[in-house]
């Protein structure tokens, strides 16, 4: 009977040896994968869209923050973080010293800023336009909420007028042109059978007539338009239905 249940205890001490031995190795395993995954992240700051200030003494360009498992993610831009901390506007000298950030957006900015003839800049920020400075000490919004949701501005060759693209909450979405200070606001880019993709707004040297991207009736793809500052002879030049 002794001898029944020592072995009994015995056997029942090695099981236990046995699974202690057994979870220490699954949480080593454990452990080691978890530091190689951390191995594998890597953090990147990505450049885009530079643009020459009028006097090309200065270039601003979109700087943007993101986080990559390599292996896992097929695109650099792999979003972690807080809402403002991916994405910003800065400026520098044309020989790449002097480097200093203009924005500091609460959640996206939207676009490459636009130059004013003087030097300074206009920016979607948070869906608004700003104009700032370029050394980034003054920024003022020129837009609000009330306005709608506005992105990538461009600004006339003679610095009165700035066009975009977004949803004006009075005028629908389009391409919208305002004052060089957010007032007179309006949509010009309207038609029946027109549908959410215009965008891109670009002035003609003489300012009188924009040309931007979108979809129109009857055509299956996207084209390039082109329209006059009072949103007067929209016409498609590209891929036009033959």
């Amino acid at each position: 009977m002794g001898s029944t249940y020592t072995s009994h205890v015995k056997g029942l001490r090695s099981v236990v040896r046995a699974a202690i031995v057994l979870l220490a190795v699954a949480l080593l395993s454990t452990s080691s994968r978890g530091l190689a995954e951390q191995s594998r992240l890597e953090r990147r700051v990505d450049d885009y869209t530079g643009s020459f200030s009028p006097s090309g003494k200065t270039i601003v360009f979109e700087r943007f923050f993101s986080t990559q498992r390599r292996g896992v993610d097929t695109h650099p831009s792999f979003w972690r973080g807080r809402p403002g901390t991916s994405g910003a506007y800065f400026v520098m000298n044309a020989d790449g010293t002097g480097l200093r950030r203009i924005s500091r957006g609460q959640r996206f900015d939207w676009g490459c800023p636009s130059w004013f003839p003087d030097g300074k800049l206009v920016f979607a920020r948070d869906y608004n336009l700003s104009v700032a400075s370029v050394d980034g000490t003054k920024i003022e919004r020129i837009t609000d909420d009330r306005d709608g949701t506005l992105y990538r501005p461009s600004v006339s060759p003679g610095g009165r007028w700035i066009a975009c693209d977004g949803f004006a909450s009075r005028y629908g979405y389009g391409i919208i042109v305002m004052r060089a200070d957010g007032t007179a606001m309006r949509r010009i880019t309207t038609a029946a059978n027109e549908i959410e993709n215009d965008a891109g707004a670009s002035w003609s040297p003489d300012g009188g007539r924009i040309a931007f991207s979108g979809y129109r009736g009857r055509f299956t793809g996207a084209g390039v338009y082109i329209v006059n500052r009072d949103g007067t002879g929209l016409r498609r030049l590209s891929n036009v239905a033959r």
